[in-house]
């Protein structure tokens, strides 16, 4: 009787073996996760029906490339404020940020044009709005920071008018300039394993292939360079 105890005590022990090196082999080959935050840019607006988040936009672009699991949580819309909300009390947001090995950000464009919209393009009116969202974009790298220790790719603010826009493109420029200063300042003073994605620049005077007509959404080929250059601050490209 002894003799059997043993021998089913050993094969408890070896089948727990086998559970635990199973588990083990799982949590190794696992895909690490990719959770991309943003408004409709990060949700690929006008690329197709609109229903779902496309998978023609750049974290998806990222996450094919990488070979990531994503979890796209752009909202077409969303400002910085109601992000940093979001990332506070949606448990949704919270969970999916908390298990990222990788985050994209991308917010801050529709409070720019919001601003530029309210003050018609006053600069002293859009700066009302600036400064909340430069604030907001610093809490939301901490908040993010306070779920995980996973790499954040931070995305500045490109520039959306067509150059044919009665000077409204350049004006824009000048105005996107200063702030997109600002946006790199508040991304370096968060801290490390922050990246930083200069979309401002990736798409200047190439806006008639990287917007889509009539539309201040990116096309699908904007949305390639805006996951060459996310892939290219990650040291990816």
């Amino acid at each position: 009787m002894k003799t059997k105890l043993m021998v089913w005590l050993g094969v408890l022990m070896l089948v727990g073996s086998l559970f635990a090196s199973t588990g083990e082999a799982k949590s190794v080959n696992a895909k690490k996760a990719f959770v991309a935050l943003g408004d409709s840019i990060t949700y690929g607006y006008n690329l197709d029906n609109n229903n779902h988040p496309s998978k023609l936009a750049y974290p998806s672009i990222i996450a094919q490339n990488t070979d990531m699991r994503l979890r796209n949580l752009g909202v077409p819309g969303m400002s910085s404020g109601q992000l940093l909300n979001a990332l506070r009390t949606d448990n949704a947001f919270r969970n999916a940020v908390k298990h990222a090995d990788v985050v994209s950000l991308n917010i801050g464009t529709n409070d720019f044009l919001q601003g530029l919209l309210a003050g018609n393009g006053d600069p002293d009116v859009l700066q009302t709005y600036i400064d909340p969202m430069l604030q907001n974009l610093g809490d939301i790298v901490n908040e993010i920071r306070s779920l995980t220790d996973a790499k954040i790719i931070a995305y500045n603010i490109f520039n959306p008018f067509q150059l044919g826009d009665d000077g409204l493109h350049y004006y824009v420029d000048y105005l996107l300039s200063p702030i997109n200063t600002s946006i790199r300042d508040v991304i370096s003073n968060t801290g490390n394993s922050v990246v930083f994605a200069d979309a401002f620049n990736a798409f200047e005077e190439k806006q008639d292939r990287y917007i889509l007509p009539e539309d201040n959404h990116p096309t699908p080929l904007g949305h390639e360079i805006l996951a060459k250059i996310g892939l290219e601050a990650l040291g990816l490209q």
